[in-house]
């Protein structure tokens, strides 16, 4: 009987600390990105982090005769999830063959399979990227 008295407690008290906040916090849904992705055929590697809140992949692994990427270089940009569309939105993808940035959505089609969708004007490509096993 003693023992339950004392349960009861520490679970409010558990409550009370924003414990299950916590919890939560830890699996948010737009965290499903976050990891390491095979980029392209070529065995280029990008890890997709979250930075206050946003996503963003920066290469991780390249291919020495790979010239249009560089390790290090922020290939995805202040990606922000969407719980309504379940995407990431208002990001940019750097497209190396113009050296610059495009706007992007980026959706998981699995938990494997990352869909960047890059549009400028008319234009738009979509591209596949691989979650690393």
């Amino acid at each position: 009987m003693r023992y339950k008295g004392l349960l009861a407690i520490l679970f409010i008290g558990i409550l009370l600390t924003g414990f299950w906040e916590r919890i939560y916090a830890l699996a948010e849904p737009g965290d499903a990105i976050i990891g390491r992705w095979v980029v392209n055929e070529n065995g280029t590697i990008a890890d997709i982090y979250k930075d206050n809140g946003k996503y963003f992949a920066k290469i991780s692994k390249v291919k020495p005769e790979n010239k249009n990427l560089k390790t290090g270089v922020i290939v995805l940009r202040n990606f922000e999830y969407e719980n309504k569309t379940r995407k990431w939105v208002n990001g940019q993808v750097y497209a190396p063959k113009k050296q610059g940035e495009i706007s992007a959505e980026l959706k998981l089609l699995n938990e494997d399979i990352l869909e960047i969708h890059a549009k400028e004007g008319i234009f738009s490509k979509t591209i596949i990227w691989k979650r690393e096993k």
